[in-house]
């Protein structure tokens, strides 16, 4: 059976189908590089199994494959967030790897424990757009509980408002964008920002499609908050994401290397 990383000659088949279907120039809004030897061991098995050093060239080549090449017109791209991370040097690295790639930008990694400085210095590069918290940064021990407030601190959001930047949230809670605390804390921070951009991770994490389809109203007036597709393999939560927000904020993100995975995400009971 081929596994995570291949390519089949079916898959080849699959994408010439779709080749048709998809536009000249597709941007990927959600795309992660990093380099195995900078994670915390042990790496996840997907990363262990694929190349050692997942650059924008890495990048374009698997992605380009599904898409088409030609069309590929740059990315967001970010690092790759794991509990124990070191921050500071997964940043460096990611401002390396965009030197590299022109048509790119970034999204840098932001937690709790980083210097507010450090974080404003990175943003001055003029193709570092936004920031990237994730729940496992958060001080607690079940990080999948933790609200949106515990991972992105509050002079992350001011940094946010002033220059613009976009703020790529993964939600968790178990009920994702269906939690009437993060829907709270959500339309709280975003009507406070109004300069900061939030793009919310994944249809909002929308892995269980009904948590998406009954959430996504509690936020559907902000304007400033905008939702990627990367690894949603089900129509119900972009479809409700489109019906209660309309097309322009609906962005396509590969979520790479996710996109390597041979598989797909479904409802399952009250999870995924």
């Amino acid at each position: 059976m081929p596994g995570n990383w291949d390519f089949t000659t079916l898959d080849e088949r699959i994408a010439a189908e779709l080749d048709g279907f998809l536009p000249a120039r597709v941007f990927d809004a959600h795309a992660h590089v990093c380099r195995v030897r900078d994670l915390p061991a042990p790496a996840p098995p997907l990363l262990r199994d694929g190349p050692r050093n997942v650059t924008p060239r890495v990048w374009r080549a698997r992605v380009g494959r599904q898409v088409g090449r030609h069309r590929l017109a740059g990315g967001l791209l970010m690092s790759y967030p794991m509990p124990g991370a070191d921050v500071t040097a997964l940043n460096r690295r990611l401002l390396a790897d965009l030197e590299r790639a022109p048509d790119c930008r970034a999204a840098v990694l932001v937690a709790p424990d980083c210097r507010p400085e450090e974080i404003e210095a990175l943003v001055e590069h003029p193709r570092v757009v936004g920031l990237k918290p994730y729940h496992v940064f958060a001080r607690r021990r079940q990080t999948m509980n933790a609200t949106p407030g515990e991972f992105l601190p509050q002079w992350a959001w001011r940094l946010a408002d002033r220059r613009g930047l976009t703020i790529v949230m993964h939600l968790v809670r178990h009920g994702a964008l269906a939690d009437r605390g993060n829907q709270r804390e959500l339309r709280e921070m975003c009507l406070r920002h109004a300069g900061a951009r939030v793009m919310l991770a994944h249809a909002a994490r929308g892995f269980h499609a009904p948590n998406t389809a009954r959430g996504v109203a509690a936020v559907a007036a902000l304007e400033n908050v905008w939702f990627d597709t990367s690894g949603i393999c089900e129509a119900a939560p972009l479809v409700a994401v489109l019906g209660a927000c309309g097309p322009r904020r609906l962005l396509w993100g590969s979520d790479f290397p996710v996109s390597e995975i041979r598989g797909r995400c479904v409802t399952v009971g009250d999870g995924f």
